[in-house]
């Protein structure tokens, strides 16, 4: 019989900071246990992150072999500006990949169907994950509270990029 982890911990401020980019951002840590292969008991793994808001959306920069308070990746500072600049436009493209799958979900729900105008206006980004050498996670929302009137259940679109900033992929998550 599997042995169950011990309790996850709460994550705690470390740090706070008022970012010459970002505004306000505090460091994160959590603690949690992991199983390791051909290791019989749980190890137990610190998360290490920096958390802010760009454009509205939450977004954590998840710091790899961090030492007590890192600094925040160069990498990722930069990924993340450019992709403020670019977030109107991406989520045109979301919508475009995903308006097919929102027509189906529509129909099925006897929801209007969507055009790419309604569905573009329907998504909001609500998070954005990366760690410090990956390219970032998206996760869209719709602005809709409804869940009788919501394209997608409820469920998020998760939209994958590239390092180079581009969209690999996007679908609904989970």
């Amino acid at each position: 019989m599997a042995s169950e982890p011990p309790p996850q911990t709460d994550p705690f401020q470390l740090d706070a900071i008022d970012d010459v980019d970002f505004g306000p951002m505090r460091l994160m840590r959590q603690t949690f246990h992991a199983k390791q292969t051909g290791v019989a008991d749980w190890s137990e793994l610190d998360l290490v992150y920096w958390e802010g808001t760009l454009g509205g959306a939450r977004f954590d920069i998840y710091v790899e072999e961090a030492g007590a308070f890192p600094e925040i990746p160069p990498d990722s500072r930069m990924m993340l500006k450019r992709l403020g600049a670019t977030v109107a436009a991406m989520r045109q493209e979301v919508a475009g990949r995903m308006l097919d799958l929102a027509r189906d979900w529509a129909e099925s729900g006897e929801l209007p169907e969507p055009t790419p105008a309604s569905l573009e206006a329907a998504l909001r980004l609500d998070a954005i994950h990366t760690y410090e050498d990956w390219a970032p996670t998206l996760y869209f929302e719709e602005c809709e509270t409804d869940i009788d009137r919501m394209i997608f259940a409820g469920h998020v679109v998760e939209v994958r990029l590239t390092p180079d900033g581009s969209i690999s992929e996007a679908h609904i998550a989970g």
